[in-house]
């Protein structure tokens, strides 16, 4: 089973568009960091993941006082102003040569660059799509509710995949 490390963008995304189930039935292991669950504000959506972390669909990477220093010290050499929540899902996926799933392009463009394999909510979709989870006109609805309320999507892509998944 592939494991994958969730950005905070992602958990809201999924949460927003009302995909949280499904998402969990994806056949990967699902992993992010203390300072991940530390960004979700909204209290149903702190219940929601809590309860994945309880169930143990979501496995959190809880850090150190000695990893968040390394963390800070990390953070300090990139140049793209990347948060330290960036920075602890970018080591952990640098270390655990995991999937980092992110929509934040300065994350992507580092986790480029460090050779970490990276992918967004538009993978997620299609793996939805590929291991049966939801059909095309689920996909096709739940893109269209995200484009709607997620301006950083790659529009090439998004409109590629809403005409594939109207068919």
């Amino acid at each position: 089973m592939d494991c994958i490390i969730n950005d905070t963008n992602i958990l809201i995304d999924i949460y927003d568009i009302g995909l949280v189930e499904e998402f969990f039935n994806l056949n990967f292991s699902f992993h992010t960091t203390d300072f991940v669950l530390g960004e979700l504000l909204e209290a149903n959506q702190k219940m929601t993941f809590n309860a994945k972390i309880k169930s143990g669909q979501l496995l959190v990477k809880k850090h150190s006082p000695q990893e968040v220093v390394e963390i800070v010290k990390y953070m300090e050499t990139k140049e793209n102003n990347v948060s330290l929540t960036d920075c602890s899902v970018l080591l952990f996926a640098i270390k655990t040569a995991y999937t980092l799933i992110t929509g934040d392009g300065k994350l992507r463009s580092t986790a480029r660059k460090e050779g970490t394999d990276v992918k967004g909510i538009l993978f997620l979709l299609d793996q939805l799509i590929e291991q049966g989870i939801i059909n095309n006109t689920t996909a096709h609805e739940k893109l269209t509710q995200l484009k709607d309320c997620n301006s950083r999507l790659p529009k090439t892509e998004v409109e590629k995949r809403l005409k594939l998944w109207s068919i």
